[in-house]
């Protein structure tokens, strides 16, 4: 499963505390737009997040909108960071 930025469904990483749930994270980005996906990510082992998520949204300015108004936005004793996703270096 690739990580590509495409204009259409730009990818944004969000701190989390371990105990946030898909449903906190589309109560937050979901005023700016529909989204299309939510993928939080958990460690492998242990089952507890790894403190980032990438929110999908339909439509790229919504994203670039929920960037420029949540970008250190303080949330639950958290500053969060949002950016678009970089690209994902190919694997060789």
């Amino acid at each position: 499963m690739g990580w590509s930025n495409n204009t259409v469904t730009p990818r944004l990483p969000i701190f989390l505390l371990t105990r946030q749930h898909r449903f906190c994270v589309q109560e937050l980005f979901s005023p700016f737009g529909p989204i299309s996906r939510i993928y939080i990510a958990y460690d492998r082992e242990t089952g507890e997040s790894r403190g980032f998520a990438f929110v999908n949204f339909v439509h790229r300015e919504d994203a670039a909108r929920a960037v420029q108004k949540l970008d250190g936005h303080g949330y639950d004793n958290l500053i969060l960071r949002v950016e678009f996703a970089a690209p994902r270096a190919e694997r060789t």
